[in-house]
């Protein structure tokens, strides 16, 4: 590899990731793989030169550079998966936060009081607005909310239990503000 190219790679890793992020991944390595990786690296010196200064051989601080090279490159997709994850659930909790609000105010417009978690859970499926079809499958399994968030993506296994009855009761769900199913993906 050309000085040239690994200097571009450096310089590539370096914009990707930002400087602040790699210099706190750095931290994890230590300090003799902190040297052989800065003077190969950044300072593009060669092994044998790297080699006299750490009084190590030249395959030996190759094997050591490309050793650390792979811990800051996992570490750093770590971070940024990590990073991205956490904006996600971020941007995720603020539209659960706005949802929150506008279901309050549509319940304060109604006069209505607001559920509370176990007050939810705790719904007859009798008092819930759903088809026959839905009703009946269900109605053998579970007698409140609560219930029907524990059977999850086990329904799809129901002789009774479809595609239209699945969506149907994943809109029921969302309209009273559960996330269905709670543990599973969504299938539909």
């Amino acid at each position: 590899m050309s000085i040239h190219t690994k200097k571009e790679r450096t310089e590539n890793l370096l914009d990707f990731y930002r400087l602040a992020d790699f210099i706190k991944i750095l931290d994890t390595l230590t300090e003799r793989e902190k040297t052989i990786l800065i003077r190969c690296d950044f300072d593009l010196q060669t092994n044998v030169v790297v080699g006299k200064e750490v009084g190590i051989t030249a395959a030996r601080v190759s094997q050591i550079a490309y050793k650390a090279r792979r811990r800051v490159a996992t570490a750093l997709l770590n971070y940024r998966r990590f990073k991205e994850e956490f904006e996600n659930l971020q941007v995720e909790n603020r539209l659960l936060e706005l949802r929150a609000v506008r279901a309050e105010k549509i319940l304060a417009d109604q006069n209505k009081p607001i559920q509370t978690v176990k007050e939810v859970e705790a719904l007859k499926i009798e008092h819930l607005d759903m088809s026959v079809r839905l009703y009946n499958a269900i109605k053998p399994r579970a007698n409140i909310v609560g219930q029907i968030k524990d059977i999850g993506n086990e329904c799809l296994k129901w002789r009774t239990f479809g595609r239209k009855t699945y969506i149907e009761l994943r809109e029921l769900m969302e309209s009273i503000g559960i996330k269905w199913p709670v543990n599973e993906p969504q299938i539909y």
